[in-house]
Formats: C-alpha cells, sequence, structure tokens
C-alpha cells in the first residue's frame, strides 16, 4: 500500500512552509520509506514559493515539487489533478497549503485503508470557517508539531473553531454513508480518497471558478459511481488562521453561482435544490422526500381524478409533479413526470416506459417558457419549506401554460406520510433505540425532526392549507401578466 499527499499551492509560500514541517515531522518515516510520497504543486505562485521548499528539503528530501505557469486553466482544480495525475499511491490525500496534521496522521490513514480499502475519508478540520479578522487566534500561537494535540483539545472546546460537519460525523458516528447526501460534506481541504476511483471520474472539474463547490461536485460523482464515505475525527488537520483573498460576501455569491453550475451540469433532484439549502441541510430535504409516501399523503374522488384526467386529454404536452403511485398516473394521459425520490424514478421509468420521466421537483428547469400546455401539481408541494413553494409555482407558471392544484380535501395529519424505506420487521431493540431520536439534537441549528430511518433526522413537513394555496398561486399568476404587460 502507498500514499500519496498532494498540497496544491498558489502564492502562499510561508503557509505551505509551515503546513509541511508538520507533515516532515510524523510517527514513522513514511516518506523516507517511499510508502508515501509528497507532491507540491505550484499553480504559478510569485512569492518565491521554491524557495520555501528549498527550505524543507533538508527534512523532506524527497518532496516532490511540481511548478506549472498560471494560465486561464490555474486554480484549485487543475492544481489537483496536476498532483492526482502524478501521484503513484493507491491512495491520495488532498491537503490545503498550511493544513497542520497531527504526527499520527499519515499512520492513522493507513490504518484506515488496511481495513477499509474503498472508502472516502473526510477529516476533521479545525478553523476551516474562522475569519482572523474578526476572531482571537492566540490559542494557536506557538503552536507546534509537538504539542498540536494539546492545542486541538482547546480548540474541540471552542465553538468557532470547531468542523460545521462535526455534529454529523458524531451523531452518525462516522459511518456518514448513511446519510441521504454525504457528498455534501465532501470538502477538499483534508480528504483521502482510492486513486483509481478518482482518476476514473475524471478528477476535479476545472471548469468551476472562483470559491467554492468543484470539491463538492467532486464527492457527488464519487458517490454517483458507488464509492463509499466515512468521516475520521483521529487523523485531523488544523487550518492555520490566514487572511483571505476574498471577502465574506464574494465567497457566498461564487458558492451560490457554482452550486447553480452544478446543477446545471447534473439536472437530477439531488443537485436542483443546493443553491436553496446553504450549510449543511439540503441532505435533510433530500431525506424527506426519501421516505414521503404520496399515496398515504392524500386520497383523491373519482370525480376529481376524472375532471383533471379530462383536462389532460386535450393536451399533448403535458407535467404531472408529486406522485407516487402508479395507479394514479394511469388515470391521467400525461407526457411527462417529475418524481421526489430514485425508487419512484425506476418503478415509473419501467412501468411507463413511453413517458418521460424525471427525477425533478421543477424548481430550476432551464425549460424555455411555455414548455408544456399543463402542469399538474398533488399535494406534495403542501409540505415543502413555503420559500421553496412558493418558487417552485413561480417556476410552473413560467414553463406551463397552466397550472392545477389537485389538493385533497379536508384535514391531513401530514406525519403519517411518512415511512422507512425498506423498512421490514425491526427489532424490538432497533425500535427502542429509535425512541431516542424522536426531536433533532440540539446541536443542530435547524429546525429538523426525527426521520422514520433510525438514526436519522430530517426536515420538518410544512403542511400549507388548501385556501392559501391557492392564493398563493393566483398571487404569482398575476404578477405573472404584470411582468409580460409592463
Amino acid at each position: 500500500m502507498k500514499l500519496s499527499i498532494v498540497i496544491p499551492a498558489y502564492n502562499c509560500g510561508p503557509l505551505l512552509h509551515k503546513g509541511l514541517q508538520y507533515l516532515a515531522r510524523q510517527d514513522a518515516e513514511w516518506f523516507q520509506s517511499e510508502q508515501a510520497e509528497l507532491i507540491v504543486v505550484d499553480d504559478g505562485s510569485s512569492d518565491g514559493t521554491s524557495f520555501y521548499i528549498e527550505q524543507i528539503r533538508s527534512v523532506l528530501p524527497k518532496l516532490r515539487y511540481m511548478y506549472r505557469p498560471r494560465d486561464e486553466y490555474s486554480g484549485r482544480s487543475c492544481a489537483r489533478n496536476t498532483g492526482l495525475r502524478e501521484a503513484a499511491g493507491e491512495y491520495v490525500c488532498f491537503l490545503d497549503a498550511g493544513m497542520l496534521v497531527p504526527q499520527n496522521f499519515v499512520s492513522r490513514i493507513f490504518t484506515l485503508y488496511e481495513k477499509s480499502p474503498a472508502v472516502v475519508t473526510l477529516h476533521s478540520m479545525y478553523g476551516i470557517d474562522l475569519d482572523p479578522a474578526v476572531t482571537d487566534t492566540s490559542v494557536v500561537e506557538g503552536i507546534t508539531p509537538d504539542n498540536i494535540g494539546e492545542i486541538a483539545v482547546k480548540l474541540n472546546k471552542l465553538p468557532v473553531w470547531k468542523d460545521r460537519r462535526e455534529p454529523f460525523f458524531l451523531y452518525m458516528r462516522d459511518d456518514i454513508q448513511q446519510l441521504a447526501l454525504p457528498w455534501e460534506l465532501g470538502y477538499s481541504g483534508a480528504i483521502t480518497v482510492p486513486a483509481r476511483a478518482a482518476l476514473d471520474i475524471g478528477g476535479f472539474d476545472e471548469s468551476y471558478k472562483g470559491w467554492g463547490v468543484e470539491d463538492i461536485d467532486f464527492a457527488y460523482r464519487l458517490h454517483r459511481e458507488g464509492v463509499n464515505f466515512r468521516s475520521d475525527r483521529q487523523a485531523y488537520a488544523i487550518h492555520y488562521p490566514h487572511e483571505s483573498a476574498s471577502s465574506g460576501d464574494r465567497q457566498a455569491f461564487s458558492d451560490y453561482q457554482n452550486r447553480i453550475q452544478m446543477h446545471t451540469k447534473f439536472k437530477e433532484l439531488e443537485t436542483e435544490l443546493f443553491p436553496e439549502y446553504q450549510g449543511h441541510f439540503y441532505g435533510a430535504f433530500i431525506e424527506k422526500m426519501n421516505t414521503l409516501q404520496l399515496s398515504d399523503l392524500a386520497a383523491y374522488s373519482a370525480e376529481e381524478l376524472d375532471k383533471v384526467s379530462a383536462c389532460t386529454a386535450l393536451s399533448s404536452h403535458t407535467l404531472l409533479i408529486g406522485v407516487d403511485d402508479p395507479e394514479l398516473v394511469r388515470h391521467m394521459d400525461v407526457s411527462h413526470i417529475y418524481v421526489h425520490n430514485r425508487p419512484t424514478l425506476e418503478l415509473f421509468r419501467a412501468e411507463f416506459p413511453s413517458r418521460v420521466i424525471e427525477y425533478s421537483l421543477g424548481l430550476r428547469t432551464f425549460l424555455p417558457a411555455n414548455t408544456f400546455e399543463l402542469c399538474i401539481v398533488t399535494d406534495m408541494i403542501r409540505v415543502l419549506h413555503p420559500e421553496v413553494r412558493a418558487k417552485l409555482l413561480k417556476e410552473l407558471t413560467r414553463i406551463s401554460r397552466e397550472v392545477i392544484l389537485l389538493l385533497s380535501a379536508g384535514t391531513c395529519a401530514p406525519e403519517m406520510a411518512l415511512s422507512a424505506p425498506n423498512k421490514t420487521g425491526q427489532s424490538e431493540q432497533k425500535e427502542a433505540a429509535h425512541e431516542h431520536t424522536q426531536t433533532a439534537p440540539a446541536f443542530l441549528e435547524f429546525d429538523l425532526v426525527r426521520s422514520p430511518r433510525i438514526r436519522h433526522v430530517m426536515e420538518p413537513l410544512f403542511w400549507c392549507e388548501e385556501d392559501e394555496l391557492h392564493d398563493l398561486l393566483e398571487r404569482i399568476k398575476r404578477e405573472k401578466a404584470s411582468d409580460s404587460i409592463a
């Protein structure tokens, strides 16, 4: 087994030098024995980075330093891909410049991959969200390879230093593969991946510009290819404080634009609302969609279905959103169906091969205006977040000439529409364990609730009354008409 550590660098010579000092002090001679290699990819620096490399060579004589001139392809993704292609290891650990790691960092990675080889490891990172301009960073002054463990203990007690992903790592006991979207935690500041898997997906997408998402895209593609994820808090990294080249507002705007680009690329529900859910709460939405049983949410009379069916018979290009019951689909002569989870997608594509079935909510479609003559939306829209509900209706009125709400009458207990996927014959012990997670853990800063799946949480079911929903749709239609006149 061999490990390659790849560090991209651009105009951060002193910071890079500091991080390399910690890699030089690992608890075994990994780099000297060639069981591990260290590759620094200089992405066209002009600050004399090569000088700092030469300063560290006395303790890291086999360090590989690669310089690529600055060009239109330059960026973190390009630098990481350069290192990935040159790496000789079976596993590649990507570290950002200035990441300080404990002396057992490499040893721990070897231990992890000897036990479970085909897994992506997300390493805990201290200080990744910290702004040194507004935060006291004196706690890491005087940090050395010898006292990093003591400093990490102190940082673990300071919320501003903690990895924002740590609540999920702890709650899932590092088995983050069980999360609905483990890839949304896939930060590349400290991540170890099987080299072959990374090469097979083409490495990092170099088309992303600015700040953010290129690493999430990378993790998403690994996940789509069936690679499992885990977290690890022993082989951690400390992001040493330094000034950022861009402000927080600029980073947030760039991140939002890149999230939209990611959805433009994949066009699936798993990326569709990613721009709307900042932080790590998109997985909670997808968890809700995965456990929502729409056939238990609403019951429609034959008269209601016949009325809607008559409308679809008059239109050749129609869209149905919010259904998982094949019998309901058979009542309607629709050309397109958007479904809310992958099992329903597979079922409907097998049952209705002549219809276009997409894994989408319909909120961000990229379709031309008036693509459909008619769009039918069921009670599913009633359990969405109010802001998502409004954005969805606005998009549907854009892509469809007419929007019909198919809503069940009377009151409803929406929580009865939830069931755990493949939940069969669970033991009493497991059910008892589930009782301890009836509400979201206190550390989550979002109003999450218990999912039907053991040890999982999800976004709440936001129930909207029928009159309120009709009023919202009419308001959106009036705004559309007003905009057309203007």
